[in-house]
């Protein structure tokens, strides 16, 4: 069904001025441009990108990035519960996009520029088909699609209880390398674990402090040179952690990189989608509702009281809530190993 909005690659060569196929990244950055170009609310997303406030707050060595951006309330505020998504279309589905919205389509799968963008060069990348937001049923492409970007964008993915707005609909996104904190200063982290597998793929557990009573995030850090054995472990790390009470797949965010021929891979166990202080009502409340661009230190707020009280303090309590706990994260560590 996407043959009618599928955009040709010589038609984004021509935009680029290139005479010569231009790769996957080449492609998704002529996209964006020419999307932008006849696309009168991609314009408008994008411009309104340019007038968001930010503040940097420092949190146990680790800056994290508060963004005041409205315009994202729509994600923030989405109702994910069964019967919400049984109740609306997906937006993710080829007969519910805007006319202008056009796709480069990869295999199974279709980029496709998102017009409430968080930050610059900012995409969505949904399965042809509506099937269920499912990691483990995808991540061999989900790798493979990484590697065809070439290290100039970053993968990222929405647990469909942990993020993602539409859990009905298998989806990444994907966001010029660099654009998260976390990308640039993983390497400070504590390490509270580490395990060497097979074929030199590494894991390790990591953590913002080595004081469990400062610490707020854990994550995983997954390096890799060979796509099956990365994609093996990814497997056995997610089977490893604690399964929610409705079932379904663990609580989690992640993001991956790939470049000088290796597969980095950061992942986020949670323990809840959103904290007590979403729920809230009155002064108390603030609509957080972190995702992986939030658990990666790039916090959203869509309200200016939120983004005005969102200290050191609120921020290191908001992720402490949200993060699995350490003693949980080990028993997927041991999975790995065994």
């Amino acid at each position: 069904m996407w043959d009618d909005k599928r955009i040709d690659p010589a038609r984004l060569c021509r935009f680029a001025g290139r005479a010569e196929p231009l790769s996957l990244a080449e492609r998704c950055r002529a996209l964006l441009a020419e999307q932008r170009s006849v696309w009168p609310r991609l314009a408008e997303g994008c411009e309104a990108l340019d007038r968001v406030e930010t503040k940097t707050v420092q949190l146990d060595g680790w800056p994290v990035t508060v963004q005041f951006n409205p315009a994202r309330a729509a994600s923030s505020l989405a109702r994910v519960d069964a019967a919400s998504i049984a109740q609306r279309p997906c937006f993710l589905c080829v007969q519910n996009t805007p006319p202008e919205q056009r796709a480069l389509l990869v295999r199974d799968y279709v980029f496709l520029a998102n017009p409430m963008p968080i930050v610059p060069g900012h995409l969505t990348v949904a399965h042809a088909r509506h099937i269920p937001q499912a990691f483990l049923d995808h991540v061999d492409e989900f790798l493979r699609c990484c590697c065809d970007l070439g290290g100039a964008f970053t993968l990222l993915y929405n647990g469909p209880q942990s993020g993602a707005s539409a859990p009905d609909h298998m989806h990444w996104q994907a966001a010029p390398a660099g654009s998260t904190p976390i990308e640039r200063c993983n390497q400070d982290c504590a390490v509270l674990t580490q395990v060497i597998t097979r074929a030199g793929t590494r894991v390790a557990l990591r953590a913002d402090a080595n004081d469990e009573r400062q610490r707020s995030r854990l994550l995983f850090v997954i390096c890799g040179r060979h796509e099956s054995d990365v994609a093996r472990v990814m497997r056995a790390l997610v089977e490893g952690l604690p399964q929610p009470g409705a079932g379904g797949e663990p609580l989690m965010n992640l993001l991956a990189h790939y470049q000088d021929e290796a597969w980095t891979i950061i992942l986020f166990p949670r323990a809840v989608h959103r904290p007590a202080c979403y729920f809230a009502e009155g002064p108390s409340q603030m609509l957080l509702s972190p995702g992986i661009m939030d658990m990666a230190g790039l916090v959203i707020t869509i309200r200016r009281e939120d983004f005005d009280r969102a200290d050191r303090n609120v921020l290191a309590a908001v992720y402490r809530e949200v993060t699995c706990p350490a003693e949980r994260c080990f028993a997927a560590i041991s999975r790995v190993r065994s």
